[in-house]
């Protein structure tokens, strides 16, 4: 998807590290948030993927750990049509996240995703990103 190959080709710049299952990547980057003060980040897939971060995340919630959790969707004109993994995560995450957004345009990305790393950090709490598997795979140009 769009993300992983925005991360492999700026692999001398970002570390991933990659685990067997969401849960342990939510818990992960709230550790790193925990121990180091700085925004941890945790992907997962759409539908299921996201719910495994839920646990991790509350972690973070009440430890008051900054981390940003990114999740994929389906593709946009998928979305409420009961497909595989067609799950509101924007919904579920309402709850955890100080703030939470479903990113429809690549257009958008650059901004929506500067105020939610510095929501987190100020607000010291999660902040959740949804995007849409053609969103990811959108061209847009640095503002």
């Amino acid at each position: 998807n769009g993300i992983m190959e925005a991360l492999r080709t700026r692999r001398g710049k970002k570390k991933f590290i990659q685990v067997r299952h969401e849960e342990s990547a939510a818990f992960m980057a709230c550790a790193y948030a925990k121990w180091t003060g700085k925004l941890g980040v945790c992907l997962a897939t759409s539908g299921p993927g996201g719910t495994h971060l839920l646990t991790g995340l509350y972690d973070a919630k009440l430890d008051q750990a900054p981390v940003l959790a990114i999740t994929g969707m389906q593709f946009h004109d998928l979305i409420e049509t009961f497909t595989q993994q067609d799950v509101d995560l924007t919904r579920v995450f309402n709850d955890v996240a100080v703030y939470n957004v479903q990113v429809s345009d690549a257009a958008h990305m650059e901004n929506v995703a500067s105020l939610a790393c510095r929501t987190a950090l100020a607000r010291k709490g999660v902040a959740h990103l949804s995007i849409a598997s053609d969103t990811q795979e959108q061209e847009s140009e640095p503002t």
